[in-house]
């Protein structure tokens, strides 16, 4: 149980972080981050469910922390609200396309 908090909770740390380093390069909302952490959480679980399952424990929780699909959300209607609504639209007809390639890609593997 304390690995899979601890590989929930730093797999937070590393969405917060992208989070923050895609707000401050970009200069634009911090949704940019959340979608990078998606893609790249997607592919691990493609990889790890497909490739190597005896690790699955420790990563699957990792990957639960880093993706987040409440915030892929929040951030396309954060863009909308203001302004950007095509950046807000084409963000949130992304996600899900992109990491579910993302997570197919990683299976591939």
């Amino acid at each position: 149980m304390v690995l899979f908090v601890l590989a929930c909770v730093a797999g937070c740390l590393v969405r917060y972080s992208a989070e923050l380093v895609a707000e401050r390069f970009a200069r634009r909302s911090r949704a940019w981050g959340t979608l990078a952490v998606n893609i790249a959480g997607s592919a691990i679980v493609g990889f790890t469910l497909t490739h190597v399952v005896h690790h699955a424990q420790s990563l699957v929780p990792f990957c639960g922390g880093l993706t987040s699909f409440s915030a892929a959300f929040a951030g396309p209607l954060q863009l909308w609200s203001e302004g950007s609504r095509r950046a807000g639209s084409a963000l949130l007809i992304a996600t899900p396309l992109v990491c579910a390639g993302a997570c197919f890609f990683g299976a591939g593997l």
